[in-house]
């Protein structure tokens, strides 16, 4: 398959997630792929306009723009059109004072104008040499002594969406605002294909339904091409490399189309989620291919894939509701279908007609679940106060959307702590080290903090190291000169062992601040967590048989996809990590560890389910229903070329026992 970077579809992720699944650990490799922000278009009159090039929404307000010596972060200057929260194929355009005769422009991610990381997109026009051109260089962005001739009197020059080079440009009559002028008609051609049609009578019983290799032929085609599979109304399912590598036993129940996309420069609307038939720009869908699908046990009901969200909402009084449309259903069968609303412990809360109806601001603080459930005949505990994991009948649940209430953000100072062990599992005569986090998630400036960070019975202390501050040993105190607002620091505190067979529990709290806590009160607690400023977290001895200290059984799968095997310097890739649990109990208290491989930096990370978090690179997932599956989206930065990177997932705890894996091994 042929893949170019000016084509929104082959920045998709292959997002298609019903591979076969390995239990636990999985290890994705590639090898090397254009910036997602780049400057699309600029003219004579002193406008530039930006576009985003990638899949997902990027806020570049706190981006900047560079002619040396003018610098200009984008939230202050006044906009032309379209909003600095851009959308994935938007575009918005800012007011810039333009020498057309002979200049440079730079967008940044920060004002560090000197660092070649901060750079993303760079020109030069009139002659070379400018100020921030070797800057550019040494990003591998632009090319010495590439420059653009002066801008026409009245004219702009436009990208056209591939490459870092003065060629990538074109001068002509300025469209800001509006899509680049494309030349010449669309020759794409998704051909015919010929194969098929597909039947699988046995979904769900655990054995791979695989199309085999060669089965379907593809004749006749022009472009850029790609896989696409769709539900029989035409949402895109996935965009596998080929279709034989698809597991169709796992989707469950359904009819689903397989078509051959061809395209030719920008398009968009090829993404998972959204719908074939709204796909724009030179593009052209093959005839399709049907794959039948039912189950082993006569259900045929499939609730279905959730597109959409996660949704964050401020409890202040105001309604707030889910925009209609925002969430996408597709790859549903079934006589019934019923939106559910639940608790983060699958309590039922509501059944409305449609999720855009439900004020999720009465709901008060808290994190609930949009569910659809689709079923035939008749069908028990679907109503408010059950647990949706209690439903009987023939049925099929989704998996879910998160919509996260939160209290209105307070002003202040605001110290919440967090801690976590090196392993949740220890030996006697070992060490363990246990990391505490104390973050100003206010807005002034916190002076003088001391947290208390006691040891358990059974553990002495070895070493620590803290980011700021010290470590007080004599009175077991980490003392914290200030916290900025959005600041955070870490303790490293190495413990020794001196028993076994009991659980060890280390729990830590602020005790002193000067300013005080707008939502906590510093040393209030005798070692239970009731508020943001305390934490703690327990060990279990290994020799009591690992994780599962809440008894019951699970089966946990991880995965790991990526949108290519290939990348370029100074890139974001996407990478979906996805854990379903297979067993018929709720999995809680889930830790994936998901990292930074050598070479990339964080830029994103977007959940359906629980929190990433950074600092201590780790997902934290609360509940996963039974049959459900989370996603966790990590983008991140390539600075480095020509070497393979390797990324690294593991589920390293959980409540349950999981019997054919083990956690954090």
């Amino acid at each position: 398959m042929t893949m170019t970077s000016n084509s929104n579809l082959f920045h998709e992720l292959n997002r298609w997630r019903k591979f076969a699944l390995l239990p636990l650990l999985m290890f994705l490799s590639f090898g090397f792929v254009q910036s997602q922000i780049v400057i699309n278009e600029f003219d004579s009159g002193g406008s530039v306009e930006i576009k985003n090039l990638g899949t997902t929404t990027v806020d570049i307000s706190s981006y900047w723009l560079c002619d040396f010596p003018a610098y200009s972060r984008l939230s202050t200057l006044n906009l032309v059109c379209g909003s600095l929260n851009l959308a994935a194929g938007e575009l918005v355009a800012v007011e810039w004072t333009i020498d057309a005769a002979d200049s440079e422009l730079g967008l940044y991610t920060t004002n560090s104008f000197s660092s070649s990381t901060a750079l993303i997109d760079y020109v030069e026009w009139g002659s070379t040499g400018h100020q921030r051109a070797n800057v550019a260089v040494q990003a591998g962005i632009w090319t010495t002594g590439d420059f653009l001739p002066a801008i026409p009197t009245g004219e702009s020059y436009a990208y056209d969406g591939d490459g870092d080079a003065s060629s990538d440009f074109t001068a002509g009559a300025p469209t800001i605002c509006a899509e680049n002028d494309a030349t010449g008609s669309c020759e794409a051609d998704g051909g015919t294909l010929t194969g098929g049609p597909f039947t699988f009578d046995q979904v769900g019983d655990g054995n791979p339904d695989m199309i085999p290799a060669g089965s379907i032929t593809s004749a006749n085609t022009n472009g850029d091409l790609a896989w696409v599979v769709t539900d029989a109304n035409g949402y895109i399912l996935g965009l596998p490399p080929m279709p034989g590598v698809v597991d169709f036993d796992t989707p469950g129940a359904g009819n689903c189309l397989i078509w051959r996309l061809a395209s030719i420069g920008d398009i968009s609307g090829a993404e998972v989620g959204l719908n074939a038939n709204d796909i724009e720009g030179c593009f052209s869908l093959s005839n399709p291919i049907e794959v039948i699908r039912t189950n082993a046990n006569g259900c045929n009901a499939n609730g279905g894939e959730l597109f959409g969200g996660p949704f964050e909402f401020t409890v202040d009084g105001t309604p707030d509701f889910i925009p209609a449309g925002s969430i996408t259903l597709a790859n549903t069968n079934g006589e019934n279908m019923q939106w559910v609303i639940t608790d983060d412990q699958g309590n039922i809360l509501g059944l409305p007609p449609m999720p855009s109806v439900v004020d999720f601001d009465a709901a008060g603080v808290g994190v609930c679940y949009v569910y659809n459930v689709a079923y035939d005949g008749d069908i028990t505990g679907l109503e408010a106060g059950a647990n949706i994991n209690n439903l009987g009948g023939c049925h099929s649940v989704s998996n879910f959307i998160t919509v996260t209430r939160s209290n209105p953000v307070s002003t202040g100072v605001d110290i919440a702590l967090d801690v976590e062990a090196s392993s949740n599992l220890y030996e006697q005569f070992s060490n363990t080290t246990f990391t505490v986090q104390a973050c100003n998630e206010g807005t002034e400036t916190a002076t003088n903090i001391i947290v208390e960070v006691p040891f358990p019975n059974g553990l002495v202390y070895v070493s620590d190291n803290t980011t700021d501050g010290e470590f007080e040993l004599a009175w077991q105190y980490w003392t914290i000169p200030s916290l900025a607002p959005g600041e955070c620091v870490a303790l490293n505190l190495t413990l020794f062992s001196l028993v076994d067979g009991q659980d060890l529990t280390l729990f830590t709290q602020v005790v002193a601040v000067d300013q005080g806590d707008v939502d906590s009160t510093p040393d209030n607690s005798n070692g239970t967590v009731t508020e943001d400023d305390e934490a703690s977290v327990t060990i279990t001895p290994a020799s009591q048989g690992g994780f599962g200290t809440n008894g019951g059984n699970i089966d946990l799968d991880l995965s790991m996809t990526t949108q290519s095997t290939t990348y370029d310097i100074y890139e974001v890739v996407r990478y979906r990590i996805e854990v379903t649990n297979n067993s018929g109990t709720t999995a809680t208290g889930v830790t994936v560890r998901a990292g930074l491989p050598d070479g990339m930096v964080f830029t994103n990370a977007t959940v359906n389910n629980g929190n990433y978090n950074l600092f201590f690179e780790e997902w934290t997932i609360d509940f996963i229903g039974a049959g459900t599956t989370a996603t966790l989206d990590l983008d991140l930065f390539t600075l480095v070329s020509n070497v393979d990177i390797t990324n690294y997932a593991e589920i390293f705890i959980a409540d349950q026992q999981d019997p054919d894996s083990t956690p954090g091994n």
